[in-house]
């Protein structure tokens, strides 16, 4: 026998039924308090005619749907009742009960689940890519064959730049897929970005096409530290297979998109707002660079986003390099090879080699430079890395004040900052990056966020919308008339957030692997002297 049912469990029912019931006969009081909130809604929607009597709360209605549905569904419960009742102690006519189907329904879902995980979750990085081209074709494909929006008068090109640059990247996207080596394939998909700055320069964006170049630069920088730790030849290890079947489903994809853009366009109705950009650039932004104003101040909300992402994909590689921590072990130069470094570039003289085994004569340029091998070093790059460096900086500090009526920004100018970072790092190495940026890389991408999350409260407080932005306008001497639009200090933000993740990249998958590599060589060393001796 089944044991009685708790007090609480009975409790829920009973309150509902009581609820109900005394809310039948309260009907009038209940009106009364519901009536104003139902009158907001529209007496009508598109497509539902108006009742013809406004609704109400009451006990009686009359013979409604409502009431012969409810005394339908009584009548039927009764009948099973009656049948339930006398059928209670026969043989039962079927082989099995509920619970045995619906355990038996849990069993084949498990079954299926653990089919499914099979096939999908393979733990291989292709399959999954292309588990997903495949839905994108099928929905998307599906939709565009079923879509009357396409598009009749189509343009092959618009400039004669498009018709030269457009093959070449096409032939470095099909020789890049081709090639048997990482780096090469790395740098044929680079084509196909330079591509791009091409197109963008030539159709009137300098802007975009300054952040691409940058862009580029950065990800092949990248890329380079990634292919200095793993085998030079695409398939050392692992041939790839269904190399047809990639082909067929890279087309598919590629058609699958050009439809898409092809249907979009056809399918427009009304004017892109776009179009109405530069005066509100212009206007509501108080600035001429219709990009960078569309970035901090139009679309503040999306870079809001597209920070967040930075930061946590910045955060994400220093955690798979660094695994327990993100912070790094870069070695310090000590304050007085700092003092002696610096008193000599304020002379413009060499820093003399300190390393008591290194070869005698050979003068350091840079900082950390007397600490690099001399197998490792070029006195011509770090002439160059010194002379330049300052001045990358201070450009990029003029692309991010600049950026608000001219080319630039924060985004531009971190990458500028960023690249001058790299190449102290390409010259000196890890000591030299640790001279560079002392600061660790989370700090700057916490005071870049902070700065960012701060400009879009910060207007609350006055009572207006967040991210709304203010100008500032003065007559200085000398200088003449400044305008300041606080949005810059947004563009700030963006700024060291770009700066904080170039140099995580650089901290993680460059100086911490470099420390990684001669960690694991001077153990063998250690290890081969110790059995040598």
């Amino acid at each position: 026998s089944w044991p009685a049912p708790s007090a609480g469990f009975v409790s829920a029912p009973v309150i509902l039924a009581i609820l109900s019931l005394g809310g039948g006969f309260a009907a009038p009081l209940l009106d009364v308090a519901f009536t104003p909130y139902a009158q907001l809604a529209p007496a009508a929607t598109s497509g539902v005619p108006a009742p013809e009597h406004p609704a109400y709360l009451a006990l009686w209605h009359g013979f409604e749907p409502a009431l012969w549905i409810s005394l339908g569904t009584i009548a039927l419960g009764a009948v099973l009742f009656v049948f339930t009742a006398r059928g209670v102690g026969r043989r039962r006519v079927l082989p099995f009960t509920a619970v045995d189907a619906y355990n038996g329904s849990l069993r084949m879902i498990e079954r299926l689940s653990v089919l499914t995980t099979t096939l999908v979750q393979r733990g291989s990085l292709p399959v999954y890519v292309a588990t997903i081209f495949l839905v994108l074709v099928a929905g998307e494909g599906t939709a565009l064959l079923a879509s009357s929006d396409w598009q009749a008068d189509l343009d092959a090109f618009h400039t004669p730049v498009q018709l030269a640059v457009a093959p070449v990247m096409i032939a470095a996207g099909v020789i890049a897929v081709r090639a048997r080596k990482r780096y090469t394939g790395v740098v044929l998909v680079s084509v196909t970005g330079l591509g791009m700055v091409v197109l963008f320069a030539t159709s009137g964006a300098p802007d975009l096409a300054l952040t691409q170049i940058l862009v580029e630069t950065v990800t092949l920088v990248a890329f380079a530290l990634v292919l200095r730790r793993i085998p030079s030849r695409l398939g050392a290890h692992n041939g790839s297979a269904f190399a047809a079947g990639r082909a067929v489903l890279a087309v598919l994809v590629g058609l699958t998109m050009a439809g898409v853009a092809i249907v979009a366009t056809g399918a427009r109705v009304d004017l892109p707002i776009s179009l109405a950009f530069p005066n509100l650039a212009y206007e509501i932004g108080y600035g001429k660079n219709v990009v960078n104003v569309a970035l901090v101040d139009l679309r503040g909300w999306d870079t809001m986003g597209e920070l967040s992402v930075v930061v946590l994909a910045a955060t994400g590689v220093a955690s798979l390099v660094f695994v327990t921590n993100r912070s790094d072990s870069l070695p310090q130069i000590t304050a007085p090879i700092v003092q002696r470094a610096q008193r000599a570039l304020r002379r413009r003289t060499p820093l003399a080699e300190t390393d008591a085994d290194g070869p005698t004569g050979r003068n350091a340029w840079l900082v950390a430079g007397q600490r690099v091998r001399p197998e490792n070093r070029s006195i011509l790059l770090e002439i160059v890395v010194r002379i330049l460096f300052h001045s990358i900086i201070i450009v990029s500090l003029y692309l991010l004040f600049a950026g608000h009526n001219l080319p630039g920004g924060g985004f531009a100018a971190g990458l500028v900052a960023g690249m001058a970072l790299v190449m102290r790092y390409i010259a000196g190495g890890r000591y030299e990056l640790g001279a560079a940026a002392p600061t660790d890389a989370g700090r700057f991408l916490g005071i870049g966020m902070g700065i960012a999350v701060a400009c879009a409260i910060i207007p609350l407080a006055f009572g207006v919308e967040p991210l709304t932005r203010a100008i500032f306008e003065a007559e200085v001497p000398v200088l003449g008339h400044i305008e300041f639009v606080t949005s810059t200090i947004f563009d700030i933000g963006v700024y060291l957030v770009v700066i904080g993740l170039v140099l995580d990249v650089l901290r993680s998958l460059g100086a911490e692997v470099d420390r990684q590599a001669n960690a694991a060589v001077n153990s063998v060393a250690a290890r081969e002297g110790v059995s040598g001796s």
